[in-house]
């Protein structure tokens, strides 16, 4: 019976968050990196946008990356990053405040799956002296939508 009863929580907090279940600080992260200019000619193409968020301290952080075709710009020991067609957005909000948000030049980045540690994919933005700033951590949902929602053209 107490296996029942425990069993029963459990399968109530599946069933309503698994859609839009968020783990607070699991794809929200800030690494900058040197990069060089891209060696390789190859694109991204996005056929929608995209808004990719997280959760953090009572936050929620995101970033909307346009639909259309990402070049590549540059690549670093472990990544490509692909320049968004134009500005990414990035926002915060508050639990009922209004939302803060700003435009950068940004886009995508993909890992050359040279280093096991490195991050699939993810969301940069432009930073200081050339380099790029990871600021979120793609997972399954977006690595998983290859050839559905966007894919490669060139190599």
């Amino acid at each position: 019976m107490s296996a029942r009863v425990s069993f029963m929580p459990l399968l109530a907090l599946v069933l309503t968050g698994c859609a839009t279940l968020v783990l607070p600080g699991s794809n929200r992260i800030y690494e900058e990196r040197a990069a060089s200019p891209a060696s390789a000619h190859r694109s991204l193409v996005m056929s929608e946008p995209l808004d990719w968020f997280a959760s953090e301290s009572g936050n929620r952080y995101d970033i909307w990356l346009p639909k259309g075709t990402y070049q590549v710009q540059a690549e670093d020991s472990d990544y490509w990053y692909f320049r968004a067609p134009e500005r990414v957005s990035l926002g915060k909000t508050k639990v009922f405040s209004k939302q803060d948000g700003r435009t950068y030049d940004g886009g995508i980045f993909i890992s050359k799956k040279t280093n096991p540690k490195a991050y699939s994919s993810g969301a940069f933005v432009d930073y200081e002296g050339g380099r790029k700033l990871l600021l979120f951590a793609f997972d399954f949902r977006f690595t998983g939508q290859e050839g559905k929602r966007w894919h490669f053209v060139g190599e």
